[in-house]
């Protein structure tokens, strides 16, 4: 999947000559955008912050961010879900909870396709097959075929349990036949320090967690799991290309509650679209190893959907339950 076939032309318009009246109309409070994370220089926060810092002259009113920090975002999106659909309140969310959360929560307090409007992909970024000095490979080819031959030494760390990450790694396990062991961290920081140390041999993780090290000769990241190779890193080749058929986008979305009304939803994508190809906000994504890919409200749901459902499979073979 081209992350830029989703970059349309309708978020390209110039949206001060497209504005409906209907922003206009609207109060000066300022805008809520909500992200379920901490602050960060290098996370969702981040991208939020680069949007909401160009929405001010692109819908003509305040715009901020609002952090509801915790439960891997899901904080944040019951709130989204019990605000009214005025436009008022929004939310950058991550893509667990609205593709994998459904599929291993029984307990879970929204429906990510009726509780919510989607507005707009925000960016993509790849992950990475990562290994460190417990394991003797320098290729992808050598680690499959290593990975496969060691079914007691293969273990792969992530930065938790029920993470993107944990499950990139069964679905690697089930694509290679083996049942490597999964080593779950209390984030990427700690299972990075471990991979490093020899602790765990492989790690899945986001580009930008490793690529410093990757650098400097302390891990090897042997392969990315786009549909085409990183921009951060053009020598490193895709799973696909060797020969194991797997694709793997991490993204982010704009969502608002369920019933926005379409015009502004519409209007919302369009403004947010122009935010994210403005020079100064693609370059500073880009040097964190995202990459602007909206779309329109429609190509969004659709592409939740698929997500959805290729991660079903995925999740129920892996026998995975959570513990909250």
């Amino acid at each position: 999947m081209d992350r830029r076939s989703f970059s349309l032309a309708a978020a390209l318009m110039p949206v001060s000559a497209a504005m409906p009246q209907l922003a206009r109309a609207q109060s000066q409070s300022p805008m809520k955008i909500l992200v379920g994370f901490p602050p960060s220089p290098a996370g969702f926060d981040f991208v939020a912050r680069q949007v909401a810092g160009q929405l001010p002259d692109l819908l003509r009113r305040p715009v901020v961010v609002d952090n509801r920090v915790g439960a891997s975002g899901r904080i944040a999106l019951e709130a989204v879900k019990q605000a009214k659909p005025d436009g008022e309140t929004i939310i950058l969310s991550s893509q667990s909870p609205m593709t994998i959360f459904p599929h291993i929560y029984t307990n879970l307090r929204f429906d990510p396709a009726k509780d919510f409007t989607p507005i707009t992909r925000a960016v993509t970024f790849d992950y990475t097959v990562t290994v460190g000095p417990a394991a003797p490979v320098k290729t992808i080819a050598e680690f499959i075929d290593w990975y496969r031959k060691n079914p007691t030494k293969a273990a792969f760390g992530s930065p938790g349990a029920g993470t993107t990450p944990h499950f990139i790694g069964e679905a690697i396990n089930q694509r290679l036949g083996v049942s490597a062991l999964h080593v779950a961290y209390k984030g990427g920081a700690p299972a990075l320090l471990d991979l490093m140390a020899g602790q765990v041999p492989v790690q899945f993780d986001t580009v930008s967690a490793a690529i410093e090290q990757h650098r400097t000769g302390k891990v090897r990241i042997l392969a990315t799991l786009g549909g085409q190779r990183s921009p951060s890193l053009p020598d490193v080749p895709t799973l696909k290309e060797s020969g194991i058929d797997l694709e793997i986008y991490g993204w982010c979305g704009f969502y608002g509650p369920a019933g926005m009304d379409a015009s502004m939803t519409a209007e919302y994508a369009r403004a947010i679209g122009a935010a994210l190809q403005k020079d100064s906000v693609k370059d500073a994504l880009q040097r964190i190893g995202m990459y602007p890919a909206p779309t329109t409200p429609d190509a969004l749901a659709a592409f939740q959907k698929r997500e959805f459902e290729m991660w079903g499979p995925v999740i129920k073979s892996s026998g995975f339950k959570p513990e909250n």
